[in-house]
């Protein structure tokens, strides 16, 4: 099955060789992102896409500590969730991160999840507020996560079904 493929071949990248990202692989990203399931349908996300080189730099310190990924990446997402939209922000907006970081590997580019909901940065300030400042998001927004994109230095080998745990699941009770 080619989805079982995508799955096993994503890998989290944290190293890029630089350089641009077209704006229509961009924008591929952002519809994969948005064609996730939603809580009722109401698409609680919203987007910001950073290329600036100087702004990613000061997103790599919204945790502590700094993280190094974003030295070499072409692009970060910044997904937020509208808490007063949907009481299912939080998963809302990692089922659109899961599919931008899907969509990403089977375009060929890397990316890396990087968590700032509930962390912070060095100095003890929250991640979200510390980049909802820098990214001047309305009140009310609450960032869940950035995806960090570039292309591809190395691809890890990709996992295989072996790999796999099955001794975390259970059949019909624990």
């Amino acid at each position: 099955m080619e989805i079982l493929d995508t799955l096993l071949h994503r890998r989290s990248i944290r190293s890029f060789t630089g350089g641009g990202i077209p704006r229509e692989t961009v924008e591929a990203l952002l519809v994969a992102g948005m064609s996730g399931p939603a809580g009722k349908g109401k698409k609680p996300w919203r987007f910001v896409v950073v290329e600036d080189s100087e702004t990613i730099s000061r997103l790599a310190q919204a945790r502590d500590p700094k993280q190094k990924l974003f030295d070499t990446a072409s692009l970060v997402i910044a997904v937020f969730g509208d808490p007063s939209i949907a009481d299912t922000w939080v998963e809302d907006c990692s089922v659109a991160m899961t599919n931008m970081h899907l969509a990403a590997d089977a375009l060929g580019l890397g990316s890396c999840w990087v968590q700032v909901r509930m962390r912070t940065t060095a100095d003890g300030t929250p991640s979200g507020d510390y980049v909802s400042r820098i990214l001047d998001a309305p009140e009310g927004l609450s960032l869940e996560a950035m995806l960090v994109v570039g292309n591809i230095c190395e691809h890890p080998a990709p996992h295989t079904a072996a790999d796999i745990d099955m001794s975390l699941v259970s059949w019909e009770s624990f």
